[in-house]
């Protein structure tokens, strides 16, 4: 995805000898085909599983302790009022991005999807596309 452009390197941290990178998806205009689309979603998704699932798994969960949190906020708001809201967010989020790893400061990860909901008439066209089980 990276040769072909689609995400871009924006960070890289030393973490313990490894090199962890730290990637975005490439501003353009031109529209990723379906496929693409969904191929990455699942990429992102179960790359935020398997996390997940090994922090739980490990010797010392605490969700408490480490301010693990997951939320869903629905909004009412227009496009205007949406691309305001992520630039907002990017924004705030600058300059703890920009931050150089000390030994005060642990690694942590904030993961953001935004998405539309579906309309109920486009939800019962999904259910009749989809294949019976």
């Amino acid at each position: 995805m990276e040769d072909n452009k689609i995400i871009e390197v924006v960070q890289e941290n030393r973490v313990r000898g490894t090199l962890e990178k730290v990637y975005s998806m490439c501003e353009n205009d031109t529209p990723m085909e379906k496929e693409t689309s969904v191929a990455l979603s699942t990429a992102f998704h179960m790359g935020l599983m398997q996390e997940m699932n090994e922090y739980l798994s490990s010797n010392d969960p605490d969700c408490k302790r480490d301010q693990v949190w997951f939320t869903t906020g629905l909004l009412f708001i227009t496009d205007d009022e949406y691309r305001n809201l992520v630039q907002d967010i990017g924004n705030l989020l600058k300059p703890y991005i920009e931050r150089n790893p000390d030994s005060g400061r642990p690694l942590r990860k904030l993961s953001i999807i935004s998405a539309p909901t579906l309309k109920e008439e486009d939800k019962k066209n999904l259910k009749k596309d989809s294949p019976d089980v």
